[in-house]
């Protein structure tokens, strides 16, 4: 350590030219959406021996993913029994739509308006992808007296359109499963786990 010390305490050259500037990589690169997404080209992230898919995860109102997002979407589709032959793209809904992949999956409230399930839903369809959807409560069925019920209760039928129109719905538990049996009937149960990382 004493050397050390020394060895910054000794008085350095001045440094007789200066390097050329660079770019701000964090707001030039990173910070910025890729012009891709703008573009009107779908991005095709498929590929043989791959299944590409484009997770739509639900966020709070930061922009954080929610605790559900990791649990049910993030880690399982980065869990190491995968293999790596899954190639994941996290998008919104809007980024999703310059996407063409074997699969979209979204889940709850990730997409939130009308407009943006009739957008997605129109783009799985016209380009063959399949649309899955997550979910964990009964959202469709939010009691008045819920401290967030002036929130969630106009969701309702966004929830129930995504049950009803995605390709395939995977649920929690089997009660969520009998709780929706109404709107379809095939539901898969995916219960929740603690991954072992």
């Amino acid at each position: 350590f004493d050397q050390v010390r020394s060895e910054l305490a000794r008085p350095r050259r001045a440094l007789t030219r200066l390097r050329k500037p660079v770019p701000d990589y964090y707001a030039d690169n990173y910070l910025r959406a890729p012009s891709v997404r703008s573009s009107r080209h779908l991005v095709d992230l498929r590929r043989d021996g791959h299944t590409s898919v484009v997770v739509i995860p639900e966020r709070f109102n930061s922009g954080a993913l929610t605790p559900c997002a990791y649990i049910r979407l993030l880690q399982p589709l980065d869990h190491p029994e995968i293999g790596g032959d899954f190639d994941v793209v996290l998008a919104d809904a809007n980024e999703a739509l310059s996407y063409r992949a074997d699969v979209i999956v979204t889940q709850r409230y990730a997409v939130s308006d009308p407009d943006s399930v009739d957008a997605l839903i129109g783009h799985c369809h016209r380009h063959g992808m399949t649309l899955l959807y997550d979910l964990d409560d009964d959202l469709r069925q939010i009691p008045r007296n819920h401290p967030d019920a002036a929130l969630f209760r106009p969701r309702r039928k966004i929830v129930s359109r995504l049950v009803r129109d995605a390709d395939a719905v995977w649920v929690s538990t089997p009660a969520l499963a009998n709780a929706l049996r109404g709107v379809r009937d095939d539901l898969s149960v995916v219960e929740n786990g603690i991954d072992e990382r």
